[in-house]
């Protein structure tokens, strides 16, 4: 199916078709090959009107060498976002340069914020470049109450992924009272396809899947899960160590 979307792409002459074929690698869990069609992409998109395409392309990059645990890689890869963002794609570059700055508490990630998102009008980004924050370092009860709040208040800016982090942060801090029914559906991408944030809740939503059902008794249930997941995981395990875990049951 992916194949064919892809193809249907290239035949109406969509200038970001190899952009989505990145993507779609990386989600299908060939992460060394995305990695490579992505920077590709990025790369001969430099220059002329292409600019806000490789901008957006580089801040996905950083994301997921974040992910991957390479911070100062993560870094480098946000500055070059910057360097060639335009305003369609600068909010992204500028969440991306967030996120890759120094692991710290989360009082410090709260001050970080304040200061790169001030002022009235940027709550909603403030909110959710912090929660994702939070989450890359393991402050799953900080990042929790961030993402309830966002989420009772109808999610804002915050992509169709929203769900499932706050179901992440609830499980991983043992509340998982409203975990099954957050985790019940697919999300739905938008319109315009996967964003750069689809990685921190795909192919995850096998995991917590799983980890739902382990923790209610349904053995069969979670086995059923894992294996998805394991199966979209890829051979490189991200930061999290979740793959590890999972192959450790």
């Amino acid at each position: 199916m992916a194949e064919r979307y892809l193809g249907a792409r290239t035949a109406a002459k969509d200038p970001m078709v190899e952009y989505r074929r990145a993507q779609w690698s990386w989600a299908s869990g060939r992460r060394k090959q995305a990695a490579q069609q992505m920077g590709a992409f990025a790369l001969g998109s430099e220059t002329g009107p292409s600019r806000d395409a490789s901008a957006r392309a580089y801040a996905e990059l950083s994301l997921w060498s974040l992910m991957s645990g390479n911070r100062e890689e993560a870094e480098r890869l946000a500055q070059k976002a910057l360097s060639l963002a335009g305003p369609a794609s600068v909010g992204n570059a500028v969440v991306a340069r967030f996120l890759s700055l120094p692991p710290a508490s989360p009082a410090e990630w709260a001050l970080r914020a304040g200061q790169q998102f001030p002022g009235a009008g940027q709550e909603e980004i403030r909110d959710f470049s912090l929660g994702h924050a939070l989450s890359i370092g393991g402050h799953f009860q900080a990042a929790g109450l961030l993402f309830r709040r966002m989420w009772d208040a109808g999610g804002g800016v915050a992509d169709e992924g929203l769900p499932v982090m706050l179901a992440w942060c609830e499980l991983e801090t043992g509340q998982i009272k409203d975990a099954g029914r957050l985790l019940a559906a697919y999300p739905i991408p938008s319109a315009g396809g996967l964003t750069p944030y689809s990685a921190f809740y795909l192919p995850r939503l096998f995991y917590l899947r799983g980890m739902l059902a382990e923790k209610q008794g349904r053995a069969a249930d979670a086995r059923e899960a894992w294996d998805k997941f394991l199966a979209l995981s890829g051979p490189d395990p991200l930061v999290w160590g979740e793959e590890k875990r999972v192959r450790s049951k």
